[in-house]
C-alpha cells in the first residue's frame, strides 16, 4: 500500500489506491492576504488512529495572488484527489470537505466556477456520472479574535517528535511559511491576523476540522459497536 507520508507533493494516485492509503481526503483554501497570496491545500489522512490523532500530509498545494487561479487549482485539485467523491467505504459524511472562508467576495466565484466546470464534464462525457458539487464549508476558527495563538500551538503539537502527526517535506509552500513564524513571533506587540500567512491558516483550518471529525466518526463507531450498557455508562461520561 503507498504512504501517502512520503509520497512527493502533487503525486497523482489512482482512485483505489487513495482508498486504500487514507481514511479521509479534504480541501482547504485561504484568500489573498494584505501582503501574502492565497493558498489551496489538500490534505490526506492516514488510516492508522493514534492516541493524539491520524497522521495527515499535504498531498498538494498552490499559491496565488489571483483569486481565479486559487478556484482554478481547486477544481482540478478535487477532480484530482476526489475531494468530494463520494466514499463508499466511509461511514458518516461520506465525501471530503473543502473549508474556508464562505462569506469572502471570492466564494461566490468558488461555486460558479465548479458549476460551470461540472456543465463542460456532461457535455465531454455524456452520461458518465458527474463532479459533486463544490461548496466551502464555514470553520468557527475564522471568527477566532486571536486565531494564530489557536493554530501554531495545535499545528506545532501534531509535527513534535512526539506526536509527528503532520508530515511536511522539503521544498513545500506551506512548510516553508510555517518556517516564518519562528521564536521571535511570541515578542511581537501585535498578534499576527486572519490573512497574515494564508497558506498557514488554510492547512490550520483544514487540520483542526479534519481532525476533528475524524476523531469524532471514531467515536461514534465506537459507541455503536458496544452494547447498550456500555452506551449509557459512555453517555453518562459525556464521551460521545
Amino acid at each position: 500500500m503507498i504512504d501517502i507520508t512520503t509520497t512527493p507533493i502533487g503525486h497523482v494516485f489512482s482512485y483505489t489506491e487513495l482508498i486504500d492509503a487514507t481514511e479521509a481526503v479534504w480541501g482547504g483554501i485561504a484568500w489573498p492576504g494584505p501582503e501574502k497570496p492565497g493558498c489551496v491545500v489538500v490534505l490526506g489522512a492516514g488510516t492508522t488512529r493514534y492516541a493524539d490523532g491520524y497522521e495527515i500530509s499535504i498531498l498538494a498545494e498552490y499559491e496565488s495572488f489571483d483569486v481565479r487561479e486559487l478556484v482554478k487549482q481547486s477544481i482540478a485539485m478535487d477532480m484530482i484527489y476526489w475531494v468530494t467523491r463520494p466514499r463508499v467505504d466511509q461511514s458518516g459524511s461520506p465525501a471530503g470537505r473543502w473549508i474556508g472562508d464562505e462569506t469572502h467576495d471570492a466564494a461566490e466565484k468558488f461555486a460558479t466556477e465548479r458549476r460551470a466546470e461540472i456543465d463542460r464534464v456532461q457535455r465531454d462525457r455524456g452520461n458518465v456520472s458527474k463532479p459533486q458539487p463544490m461548496r466551502l464549508t464555514h470553520t468557527v476558527l475564522l471568527e477566532m479574535e486571536h486565531l494564530y495563538d489557536f493554530l501554531m500551538p495545535k499545528i506545532k503539537g501534531w509535527r513534535s517528535e512526539k506526536n509527528r502527526l503532520l508530515h511536511l517535506k522539503s521544498g513545500q509552500v506551506v512548510a516553508s511559511r510555517l518556517n516564518e513564524f519562528g521564536p521571535e513571533q511570541h515578542e511581537r506587540q501585535e498578534q499576527p491576523k486572519i490573512g497574515t500567512s494564508p497558506a498557514v491558516e488554510a492547512l490550520g483550518y483544514t487540520l483542526v476540522e479534519m481532525q476533528g471529525w475524524l476523531e469524532r466518526r471514531f467515536h461514534m463507531r465506537v459507541y455503536r459497536g458496544s452494547s447498550k450498557a456500555d452506551r449509557g455508562a459512555r453517555d453518562l461520561l459525556g464521551i460521545n
